[in-house]
């Protein structure tokens, strides 16, 4: 079977031989460290070499063509006090100056630009998980300052709704023009915005569901209306608020931060797997960078039984670093193939 195939069934709720793998997207550091021990030239080599199940093509990877050059989010500024450069909307208390300020305009992203990859992916029986990474927390804390933005939740929460709405705008009108090119293409849409910390949300549930989940809503729906499957990274403590996170319309919740307060993988499992494929949980805080090739191979093993099949073995975090060693990374997909 292959990975794509394999990848929907899961998805589906199927009948399935095993549940699926993803070894991620490793650091360029940690990337350069694998090809060269294994011989190989790229991630796509590398992905296809371990048995990867899917690959990731982020729609911010297309090419940006401003004819002035402009970023796409110029979120740094000259401070109102005469101050440093800082986040730019860190002293805004008026939405008019949210409304004035350099939005980014979809069409100078050439979004063509991706379509060999989508052909090399889809020609090699991989599923594709895509779309924009549409990380509207984070960049709320660029904007901002992580600190103002979280006092303007309190002192002026008109101006963090302005935000939200032109940065979602941003990121609908931009999905809307990947579906429309690769909508045959993506079995899932993969987004994502870093909710928790190690011990718990960044912010209080009510204070998301008043001023992020409304906005990821919208994202989500974009790709619903498609008939795509959707798939959320976030890191952290979340365990309070993946009731909302189903509630929403997501399908598949990534990396299952384990060492994080509450994300133990058997409650998760026993809890929301009947809700939710989870894609992760292989612990990248101590296991993989610091354990021996046999315990991954075991708790690798672990993981896959406690979930059965509808799962997808992954790394607790999508970036793989220098630290994960190539015998670790090794084991982790030896063990993604064994059938249980």
């Amino acid at each position: 079977m292959e990975g794509r195939e394999r990848i929907k069934r899961i998805l589906n709720g199927e009948e399935v031989d095993r549940s699926g793998f993803w070894i991620g997207n490793p650091t360029p550091e940690a990337q350069e460290i694998y090809c060269r021990e294994l011989g190989l030239g790229s991630l796509e080599e590398l992905s296809r070499t371990l048995g990867d199940d899917l690959f990731w093509i982020k729609g911010e990877d297309a090419e940006w063509k401003h004819p002035e050059k402009k970023v796409i989010f110029d979120v740094i500024g000259n401070r109102k006090d005469g101050g440093k450069e800082g986040p730019i909307f860190s002293d805004v208390e008026d939405v008019g100056e949210i409304e004035k300020a350099y939005w980014p305009d979809p069409k100078y992203y050439d979004f063509l630009s991706l379509k060999p990859l989508f052909d090399r992916i889809r020609e090699s029986g991989r599923a594709i998980f895509s779309g924009m990474w549409s990380p509207i927390w984070h960049m709320l804390h660029f904007y901002f300052g992580m600190e103002k933005c979280f006092i303007k939740m309190y002192t002026a929460p008109a101006v963090i709704h302005a935000v939200c709405e032109r940065l979602t705008d941003f990121y609908i009108r931009c999905n809307e023009i990947l579906f429309d090119l690769y909508a045959d293409y993506i079995d899932a849409f993969f987004f994502g915005n870093d909710l928790g910390t190690q011990s718990d949300c960044m912010i209080s549930p009510e204070m998301y569901r008043e001023f992020v989940f409304p906005y990821m809503r919208k994202i989500i729906s974009g790709a619903k209306s498609r008939g795509i499957k959707v798939a959320l990274h976030s890191c952290g403590s979340i365990y309070r608020i993946i009731p909302d996170i189903i509630e929403m319309g997501v399908d598949i919740l990534h990396p299952i931060q384990t060492r994080a307060r509450g994300m133990e993988f058997d409650v998760l499992q026993r809890e929301y797997g009947k809700d939710l494929v989870f894609m992760g949980g292989l612990d990248t805080q101590e296991l993989l960078p610091f354990k021996s090739e046999k315990e991954v191979y075991e708790e690798a093993l672990r993981l896959r039984r406690l979930s059965g099949k509808r799962f997808i073995l992954s790394p607790s975090h999508e970036a793989l670093l220098p630290n994960v060693s190539v015998k670790n990374v090794l084991a982790m997909s030896a063990a993604a193939k064994v059938i249980l």
